[in-house]
């Protein structure tokens, strides 16, 4: 759903608008706008499989299967039941993990927020019984907001023209685009049918999508009490931002949420996406810097050796920062907590770094988790020893929900060669 652009030529993108399709489908089939339900019985030979019902209201078939419940955990609903008692919560970076709550529409009033799962029976339903329908919203009575991205030099929009035109093609009353978004890459929002307004304008939608997280003092007092955001949030280290969407009754998709680690889910791994962009482009940008070549070289003047470049971390952005560097000629070394990096590494043509300390950072759905004291002391001592030999550190661990470690220190950078 996430489009990167690109100052001219950007390429059409269709199929976000089939990524808001089908995230608007969960979203309202379960938080403040209910939609309408398959029979139980019916719902689980769909296998919990996403569909429109009639008339272009959202739906969403029931299903008790422990991927659904995997995939609905981004769902960060901040929503007050009728009687104004907050709903309850966990933190949205937790995956897998079902409100203890009532089913939607009941009330706590433990904490502001909860998690809501999507496509998972309620506790006391038994498969096979049929379950009550509740009332949906059309379509044609659902607006979508794309504010432009106030954050500097931020040249992404969440929607593409096309994606705009296809939620209108899909039934949806207006798409209204604040004036300027998208116009590094020389996108004609109007020409696709949508509406060009201003910023309030584009805040107050029933849905808004964004690419960071709103400010709590300018972009969260915008947004209409109930309504949708689609967005990156990183909730457990915006406490203060996660209080705020709550005080609004927000609903929250959280797009730096979604397990990559489910099949289903993979279509909307937009952090995966951003995450190989950024790794490609920290190598163009270093290569710019470093002044050389990157292969080696030899001319009449002499041999030129090729450049050495150091990735901390084998996920997605340091795994496309190997494949850039390498495709360009460099020496690649991959250092990463988790031991199936180095086959992925090895394809990629890199020589992959260990420790003598034997500890597997395997964490939980495919991510690392943290190591120990004596682990952390003897990676950070072959960093130390490899700083003083590349010409380039590319640095890329991230556990999620946890700022970014510090693994590459000051003295390091100091020790490192002249122009590296």
């Amino acid at each position: 759903m996430w489009a990167a652009t690109l100052p001219a030529g950007a390429p059409s993108g269709g199929i976000y608008a089939a990524l808001v399709l089908a995230l608007l489908v969960a979203v309202f089939a379960v938080v403040g706008v209910k939609a309408t339900q398959q029979p139980a019985p019916q719902a689980q030979r769909q296998g919990g499989r996403r569909r429109r019902g009639k008339g272009g209201t959202a739906g969403v078939a029931a299903s008790g299967a422990a991927d659904d419940a995997d995939l609905a955990t981004p769902l960060l609903a901040a929503e007050e039941g009728a009687n104004g008692d907050a709903a309850r919560s966990t933190d949205g970076a937790a995956h897998g993990q079902a409100s203890d709550g009532p089913a939607p529409g009941g009330h706590t009033a433990d904490s502001p927020t909860e998690i809501v799962v999507v496509g998972a029976a309620p506790a006391a339903t038994t498969l096979g019984t049929p379950q009550a329908a509740a009332p949906g919203i059309p379509y044609s009575e659902l607006a979508v907001g794309v504010p432009r991205e106030s954050a500097p030099g931020e040249r992404r929009v969440p929607l593409t023209p096309a994606g705009a035109a296809a939620l209108l093609k899909a039934g949806f009353q207006a798409v209204v685009v604040e004036r300027g978004a998208g116009a590094a890459a020389n996108f004609a929002y109007a020409a696709a049918g949508a509406t060009l307004g201003g910023r309030e304008e584009a805040f107050g939608q029933a849905v808004v999508l964004k690419i960071h997280a709103p400010g709590v003092a300018d972009e969260v007092p915008l947004m209409r009490p109930g309504a949708v955001l689609v967005s990156f949030i990183y909730p457990s280290q915006h406490s203060e931002l996660v209080q705020a969407l709550a005080a609004r009754r927000l609903t929250v998709v959280g797009m730096d949420c979604i397990p990559r680690t489910i099949s289903r889910a993979q279509t909307f791994d937009a952090l995966s996406s951003m995450a190989n962009i950024a790794g490609y482009r920290a190598i163009v940008e270093a290569a710019g810097a470093f002044g050389r070549f990157f292969t080696g070289q030899i001319t009449a003047a002499g041999r030129v050796p090729p450049a050495k470049v150091l990735v901390v971390g084998g996920g997605g952005a340091g795994l496309a920062a190997v494949g850039a560097a390498h495709s360009m000629g460099a020496i690649v070394r991959v250092f990463d907590t988790r031991a199936a990096v180095a086959e992925q590494a090895k394809s990629l043509g890199a020589e992959f770094l260990t420790v003598s300390v034997e500890e597997s950072g395997d964490g939980s759905g495919g991510y690392a988790k943290e190591m120990s004291k004596e682990f952390v002391e003897a990676e950070m001592a072959l960093f130390r020893e490899q700083a003083r030999d590349v010409d380039i550190i590319i640095t890329t661990a991230l556990m999620p929900g946890k700022r970014a470690p510090v693994l590459i220190t000051r003295d390091m950078v100091e020790s490192m060669k002249k122009a590296a």
